[in-house]
């Protein structure tokens, strides 16, 4: 494979042979396992990461209608991310608990990326509170 990317680092290789070879790369579902709960007066996110994956903290974005909510995230691990410097990111599991006050429904968007070189697209889900209060 070396031999028809002449001229490209190492580095680049292993990335282009894992981005096309995909049995190498989870299906997004499962490197970034997601789960939402509510208790009481809180809304609780929950991703299980993947070992070999990881997500940026800064590509997090949280919405209810139109208006985008402010959080303040923990801090991560901080890396030196091929595709994009210097970053933090979250290995293994991130959780965050959110006041729902009169939230109604929740627009959550997230991004991560595979260790061996490969970016997901950003996830958006969608959840609308009130179904899930019981």
């Amino acid at each position: 494979m070396a031999s028809c990317l002449k001229g490209e680092d190492y580095s680049n290789v292993i990335a282009k042979e894992n981005i096309f070879n995909s049995k190498n790369i989870l299906p997004i579902a499962e490197a970034f396992k997601f789960d939402v709960k509510i208790k009481e007066n809180t809304i609780l996110l929950k991703w299980k990461i993947d070992e070999n994956c990881y997500l940026y903290r800064d590509k997090f974005k949280f919405t209810s209608g139109s208006k985008e909510l402010n959080l303040n995230l923990p801090r991560g691990s901080e890396i030196n991310d091929q595709f994009f410097g210097e970053m933090e990111v979250f290995y293994n599991s991130f959780n965050l608990k959110i006041d729902l006050g009169d939230l109604d429904d929740l627009e959550v968007v997230y991004q991560g990326c595979h260790k061996k070189g490969y970016c997901y697209t950003p996830v958006k889900k969608s959840i609308k509170i009130s179904s899930l209060k019981k």
